[in-house]
């Protein structure tokens, strides 16, 4: 965010938020440190809590706050920084229901509509089958979908 403040470049940040006192908190961080007037110029605010809350994106968030408590427990006693992760893989996958809808509907016929649960927890959570990443960082790359869907039908499979 700073680094888009200081460039000269037309890059804009999303401040992405949940409840108004995470970015109360924020501001007030930036304004504290002098760098707000900045970070304003190139920033804007949306608060995602309604997206967000539905019961898919809470699963995604759910999971990702258990991954990272058993792998990184360092990182999930920063309670805040822990929280933000959470809410990105909960944005993420929300996204990636219905911005990509086409793209989760190919991987919720894989597992059944049933499983629609499981598959936002999976789709935020670090998969064996795909060498300890979470599906989502996976569908970011070039091919990522099919190397997703792959990894479910050896899932369903019982390969993997």
């Amino acid at each position: 965010m700073l680094k888009v403040a200081d460039s000269s470049a037309d890059g804009q940040v999303e401040l992405l938020y949940d409840y108004d006192a995470d970015l109360e908190l924020v501001v007030g961080v930036l304004q504290e440190c002098n760098l707000w007037p900045k970070v304003r110029l190139v920033a804007s605010e949306r608060n995602i809590g309604a997206e967000t809350g539905s019961i898919g994106p809470e699963l995604a968030s759910e999971a990702a706050f258990s991954a990272m408590r058993r792998r990184q427990p360092a990182l999930y006693r920063h309670h805040a920084l822990a929280d933000a992760l959470a809410l990105r893989a909960a944005w993420r996958t929300w996204h990636l229901a219905h911005e990509r809808a086409t793209d989760f509907l190919q991987m919720l016929r894989v597992v059944g509509d049933s499983q629609e649960g499981w598959l936002y927890q999976w789709l935020a959570s670090p998969a064996p089958a795909l060498g300890g990443l979470a599906p989502l960082d996976v569908l970011d790359q070039a091919g990522g979908l099919q190397v997703a869907v792959d990894a479910l039908h050896r899932i369903e499979g019982g390969c993997a």
